[in-house]
Order: C-alpha cells, then sequence, then structure tokens
C-alpha cells in the first residue's frame, strides 16, 4: 500500500511510465535547491510521514573543485581524511522514517561535520536520546 501511496504524490498513474533521463535531467537543472526542497517537503508532507521512529545516517560525496586552487571554488565543501587519503567533500545527513524506509528530513554540511557532535545544530528539531534513538520535537516538516 506505501508503493502505491508513494506512486500517487508522484504523479505516476496506473501505467508506470517515466520520463527519458534528458527530461529528468533539464527537469533537476530548472528545479535549483530552493524548488528541490519545496518538492521534497511536499512530498513528505502528502505522503504523511509522520513516525515516531526515524534512524539517521550520512554519506560523502565528493566535491567537484581544483584541490591546486588557493583560493577554494566551493566554500560551503570540507576537506575528509579516508584510508590517508584527503578529500574535497560534502556530507549528506538524512533522517528517514524508519517504519516504512522513507527520507523525511535531509541537510548538506562540509565533509569535516561529525553529525554525531553537530546533532543538535543540523538538526534542532530532533533530540537524540542517549541509547541512540531520535525523537521527533515538533512535527516532522522535511526541514533540518
Amino acid at each position: 500500500m506505501d508503493v502505491l501511496r508513494l506512486h500517487n504524490a508522484l504523479f505516476f498513474g496506473k501505467q508506470l511510465r517515466l520520463p527519458s533521463q534528458s527530461v529528468l535531467s533539464d527537469f533537476r537543472k530548472k528545479l535549483k535547491p530552493k524548488g528541490f526542497r519545496a518538492l521534497f517537503d511536499a512530498l513528505v508532507k502528502q505522503l504523511g510521514l509522520n513516525s515516531l521512529i526515524v534512524a539517521l545516517d550520512s554519506s560523502n560525496f565528493k566535491a567537484y573543485a581544483n584541490k591546486f586552487r588557493k583560493v577554494k571554488s566551493d566554500k560551503n565543501a570540507g576537506w575528509l581524511r579516508r584510508k590517508s587519503k584527503a578529500i574535497f567533500s560534502y556530507k549528506l545527513h538524512v533522517i528517514i522514517d524508519a517504519e516504512r524506509e522513507v527520507p523525511i528530513v535531509f541537510c548538506i554540511t562540509s565533509a569535516n561535520v561529525n553529525c554525531g557532535e553537530k546533532f543538535g545544530q543540523i538538526f534542532p528539531n530532533y533530540y537524540k536520546h542517549r541509547g541512540g534513538f531520535l525523537i521527533p520535537v515538533i512535527p516532522l516538516s522535511g526541514q533540518c
């Protein structure tokens, strides 16, 4: 039932006909970060994701920047060390609805931000319980 709700929320009809890769690419370019955030928030609201069982995960992804320049072209990225190699990258922090396995809140920071140490600053609407559980402080809104 959740998959059907997700398909309806994404405006796919009974015949699951996906747009071409070029259409999706053009749409993503026109959407920009604020538009993506609005789309994400609308999807979270439409799906009615308000679970009390949530989980946090983060992943790093490389910033496309010239590491030999004196002035960094991207001031929002940060250095991360992996296997004795320095990587200039970002970190994507995601809180998911653990029951439905759907992301409900995301935040992108520089790679050197440790979510465990700065959890309250990254996700002010959540309280981190001693046992590692995440408890929403206010109703979930898709914002961090």
